[in-house]
């Protein structure tokens, strides 16, 4: 989280800084490009209206029903061919790049008069500018984007500190509160084997379900700081994704059986993919049991593994109560749950937290789709060659 959130502040000033100064770079170039236009501009018409060129840059020619005659400047012009060039153009004054040149022309009684200067000092100008541009806009870039860099990781350290005390925080706690926990367990265990009054069996009943559901938020909490902490050192390798999948769920049959559900699966052989193996039995198992809480008796879940090219695509389905369109967005969320009608079962709320923190350690992805017909979660892993 912390790297992305540096990502985004470097990309962000890079952006804004390449923009002030492309946008000050184009300015400054559009304003010296009209500037050098204007007073060359300025300067055919004063040899169109004075009939004196001024300077050797600038020459007249006249094209009557005689021909073309020179009037001033330059002593050996292609005329024709300039000439020509002019006059195919339907505005009164251009370029003519080849050359290097600009014209401007007018009619006369005796035919037609032009006027020509050189542009290659403009040209020369525009293009060591902009040479000249490139190279300090590059330097800037780069010292920029190091001092960006500095920048966030200097703005984004004490967040980072602040979000690795919180882990540690929560991993002492869940870790402090186990050893209680289990005590009250056992001890509700104990009491309950005796021979109790109905209100006293249902008073210590109600002790041991929420010593339970405080059990499984504890581990639940533990599991989470575990893989944040763990995603930058874990261990991959190559796997049976087919045979961790139906491990996990041949251990899933008798319960769902005993509360009433149709439980399916099915798996194509040997998809070997790079993984944690213990991750992704705890990913699978997860997901079965979100579909056994989130879903009505007699439910059917299904879970199918298959090959689609380089990807090895695993699904969970289950029957129930879909989830709202606009909630979809916010499931992965630690600690959320959606609304009551459809979380009929006690939860952490932090199972598929910790389902999305195990897809992005393997690089890939959760995807959900719910309506009437179901609930879908589904991801792809990278398919590898096993020898």
């Amino acid at each position: 989280m912390i790297a992305r959130l540096r990502c985004k502040f470097v990309v962000i000033t890079m952006i804004i800084v390449m923009s002030i100064m492309l946008v000050a770079f184009y300015s400054n170039y559009s304003i010296i490009k009209s500037t050098m236009y204007d007073q060359s501009v300025a300067t055919l018409e004063t040899a169109l209206r004075t009939g004196k060129t001024g300077d050797y840059r600038t020459f007249l020619i006249i094209k009557d029903l005689s021909g073309i005659q020179q009037e001033q400047g330059r002593e050996r012009v292609d005329a024709n061919e300039l000439v020509e060039t002019a006059l195919k153009c339907d505005n009164d004054i251009g370029d003519i790049k080849a050359k290097q040149l600009r014209f401007m022309k007018i009619k006369v009684r005796s035919g037609i008069l032009i006027a020509f200067t050189s542009i290659s000092e403009e040209l020369d100008t525009l293009t060591n500018m902009t040479r000249f541009s490139t190279v300090i806009i590059s330097c800037c870039a780069f010292a920029f984007l190091v001092i960006s860099i500095f920048l966030a990781y200097l703005t984004t350290k004490p967040v980072s500190e602040s979000i690795k005390k919180q882990k540690q925080l929560i991993a002492d706690a869940s870790h402090e509160l186990k050893t209680p926990i289990t005590a009250i367990l056992a001890s509700s265990d104990i009491l309950l084997s005796d021979e109790l009054s109905e209100d006293k069996r249902n008073w210590l009943s109600g002790i041991k379900t929420s010593a339970e559901d405080m059990s499984f938020l504890v581990s639940d909490m533990l599991s989470l700081a575990g893989t944040d902490a763990k995603r930058s050192k874990q261990i991959m390798e190559p796997l049976n994704l087919s045979e961790l999948v139906v491990s996990v769920c041949l251990n899933y049959e008798v319960l769902f059986f005993e509360t009433g559900k149709s439980f399916e699966y099915s798996t194509e052989d040997n998809i070997f993919i790079n993984g944690n193996s213990n991750q992704l039995k705890q990913f699978i198992k997860i997901f079965l049991d979100n579909a056994g809480k989130h879903s009505d008796d007699g439910a059917k879940i299904n879970v199918s593994l298959k090959s689609d090219q380089d990807k090895a695509i695993l699904v969970f389905y289950n029957t129930g109560t879909p989830i709202p369109s606009n909630e979809l967005h916010r499931i992965f969320e630690r600690f959320y749950r959606v609304d009551k009608a459809r979380n009929t079962n006690t939860g952490s709320g932090l199972g598929l937290s910790i389902a999305k923190r195990i897809a992005e350690a393997h690089s890939t992805k959760i995807g959900v789709v719910s309506d009437n017909s179901g609930t879908y979660f589904f991801t792809k892993f990278k398919l590898i060659k096993q020898n």
